[in-house]
């Protein structure tokens, strides 16, 4: 069954992390948020603050990234950059994987990164680990879902963005490797409301895509013959 553009939005990250995102950029996905019922934002780190507070109230949520987005910070400074988000109101929080420890066999390093950045954050908000799925083959997606599930994480997120297209493929591959034990946020690449029906029927429970794209698939699954 189709997806509705209510059903989509709830099931959505909406971002603003370009590096040169303005304030008036800012409030304008706190306002589209607002009237789309929007699931989660997640803007630049130094307005975190000031999303929290536009948000409160309503059925969006306040999200953020910790930490640098090629993921070898160590996990010193991840635990302590997402903590602070925490601290600033933040109820959902993305990491990046650090794939220097995956690429070096370095296994129990990669689970005890993940795991430091889920004890730091708590049980009740969740953590989202990204495994940068274009950057690997299907043996390393499957491992690296699998040690991302063993330190703790709520969702296994395809991909930050910056590294290449989410797949389908990736879905289900990540799928496979975790069973039920997390869900899935897809990221990177989707563009079109096809692809998150195929993606939502692979597995997917979340999605990460920025305003722009986001609003366009939201006005195709309402119809919008422009759109269409």
């Amino acid at each position: 069954m189709p997806l509705t553009a209510l059903e989509f939005a709830r099931m959505l990250d909406c971002t603003l992390t370009h590096p040169t995102a303005t304030l008036e950029e800012v409030y304008a996905l706190v306002a589209a948020a607002k009237k789309y019922h929007i699931h989660t934002v997640l803007g630049p780190r130094c307005f975190n603050e000031l999303i929290a507070q536009e948000v409160q109230g309503t059925d969006t949520l306040p999200c953020s990234g910790c930490s640098a987005t090629l993921g070898h910070d160590p996990t010193e400074v991840k635990v302590f950059h997402a903590k602070l988000a925490v601290s600033q109101g933040m109820c959902e929080i993305d990491m990046v994987m650090n794939l220097c420890y995956l690429k070096s066999g370095m296994y129990e390093d990669v689970v005890r990164d993940v795991r430091s950045v889920k004890e730091a954050v708590g049980q009740d908000v969740p953590l989202k680990c990204i495994i940068e799925a274009p950057l690997l083959d299907d043996g390393e997606i499957a491992t690296a879902s699998k040690l991302a599930v063993e330190g703790g994480v709520d969702f296994v997120k395809t991909a930050s963005g910056l590294r290449g297209a989410t797949t389908v493929h990736h879905v289900e591959v990540i799928r496979q490797a975790i069973g039920s034990a997390a869900r899935i946020k897809a990221a990177s690449g989707i563009r079109d409301a096809e692809t998150v029906e195929a993606m939502v029927e692979a597995g997917v429970d979340r999605f990460g895509i920025s305003l722009a794209h986001a609003l366009n698939i939201i006005r195709e699954l309402e119809g919008d013959p422009k759109i269409r």
